[in-house]
């Protein structure tokens, strides 16, 4: 009397198992295709955008910029604050006036 092999959803064990195998092998060729089909696109992507830039580059700027008003010299006053209208309270370090900020400076040792 003769044994019969063991079987796994009507097939033999060691079909079953390779089957297993050849399938597990094609899904992971068919996600490094798609891996490398969606890197390609942004490498194309990237180098597209690349070259545009390039040739915005290469052409010059686009736009000029226009100042319509002139630089104005800034007063001793609004320097200190309007401390300065009292100059015999003002010595260029201390600020003895109750209506002016206190300035002292004071050098790293």
């Amino acid at each position: 009397m003769r044994k019969e092999p063991k079987k796994i959803l009507g097939c033999p064990v060691l079909v079953f198992v390779l089957a297993c195998i050849i399938a597990l092998l094609s899904i992971a060729i068919i996600g490094l295709a798609a891996a490398t089909g969606v890197e390609a696109a942004r490498a194309n992507d990237s180098e597209n955008r690349a070259a545009s830039l390039s040739a915005q580059l290469a052409a010059g700027p686009t736009a000029t910029v226009t100042i319509s008003s002139s630089p104005s010299a800034t007063g001793y006053n609004t320097i200190t604050n309007g401390c300065s209208d009292d100059p015999d309270k003002v010595t260029n370090t201390n600020y003895t006036s109750f209506s002016c900020k206190r300035f002292v400076p004071t050098l790293p040792i």
